[in-house]
């Protein structure tokens, strides 16, 4: 999901070699981290928001960033997804691993809800429509529920690893991940183990094929994927929703996931300026924000530079 990223880190330099005592050290601290959470997992899901006496849905998600609730365009979606169809739910303030260890797949965003633990977003809104009855995509025509699909899947099966490439395996991008993740985690465990999971992540990167590609072939994938959602949205200046209907659907949710969770982040990149040489997709995150996190809105806009076409 931001030019004053700090190069602090970068300066430094990545080539984090600890004796071996020291990592022994972290490795063992963070497994007694990751037991004692499991320890606790089982006991949390039975009480409080996402049990089986609770009728709030339990949202596990990433940390808030300043200006969006989630750093993932995902959890940014589900989160949005749940405002949208006006489902109760809580956001589990836990720490971040702790968050982690609650998830079967060790991913987020999850829900919790009467005991189930549900991963995946388009897992999640197919579960919250069977228990909620409520489905935004209901009114859909034919044609809008295939665009619908072809978006989602230009975003999430395309431009996602776009997005990961950019904030993990690029070094101004792994900066500010170091820097703005976790903060909640002690420094020499949290340097040790984001430095295997860029490991973990280079190597989805060159398995999926983006790593594989020149950086500039890269920002063409980006470019590409952004100016055919924007052109699929149109430019309609009255449209508040996707379709230009009166009400959201999944889509909106989706679309303004990843929009904002680019757009609004203090990191600047290739994605985020192709978002913002599309006006109208920028327009329409605007009108989202302004409907749906209020509170967030202005201090969200004002990483926006200053244009009239916003």
């Amino acid at each position: 999901m931001p030019s004053d990223t700090s190069n602090d880190l970068l300066q430094r330099g990545f080539a984090f070699a600890p004796s071996a005592a020291v990592a022994v050290l972290a490795v063992g601290a963070l497994c007694v981290h990751v037991v004692r959470l499991r320890r606790r997992k089982r006991r949390e899901l039975f009480s409080g928001p996402g049990s089986s006496q609770s009728d709030v849905v339990l949202l596990l998600q990433s940390r808030p960033m300043p200006y969006v609730t989630s750093s993932s365009p995902f959890t940014l979606k589900m989160e949005t997804y749940l405002r949208m169809a006006g489902i109760p739910y809580e956001v589990d303030k836990s720490p971040e691993l702790q968050i982690m260890a609650k998830s079967p797949t060790q991913k987020i965003p999850c829900i919790v809800y009467h005991g189930q633990v549900i991963p995946d977003s388009s897992r999640i809104i197919d579960f919250l429509r069977a228990e909620f009855g409520v489905f935004l995509d209901a009114d859909l025509t034919a044609e809008e529920q295939a665009i619908t699909t072809l978006v989602q899947r230009t975003l999430e099966g395309s431009l996602y690893f776009v997005a990961l490439y950019y904030r993990w395996i690029e070094d101004a991008g792994f900066a500010y991940v170091l820097k703005n993740y976790l903060t909640d985690m002690p420094g020499l465990v949290k340097r040790f183990l984001f430095m295997h999971i860029r490991k973990a992540v280079s190597a989805q990167a060159f398995a999926q094929g983006i790593s594989r590609y020149p950086p500039e072939y890269v920002a063409t994938i980006s470019e590409r994927d952004v100016a055919a959602v924007a052109q699929m949205y149109g430019n309609d200046p009255n449209k508040v929703f996707f379709f230009g209907h009166d009400k959201p659907t999944s889509i909106d949710a989706t679309v303004f996931g990843f929009v904002a969770g680019i757009v609004f982040i203090e990191f600047d990149n290739p994605t985020r300026q192709h978002f913002l040489h599309h006006p109208n997709l920028v327009r329409y995150a605007k009108r989202l924000m302004e409907r749906y996190y209020p509170t967030l809105a202005q201090k969200a806009f004002s990483l926006l530079p200053s244009s009239s076409e916003y």
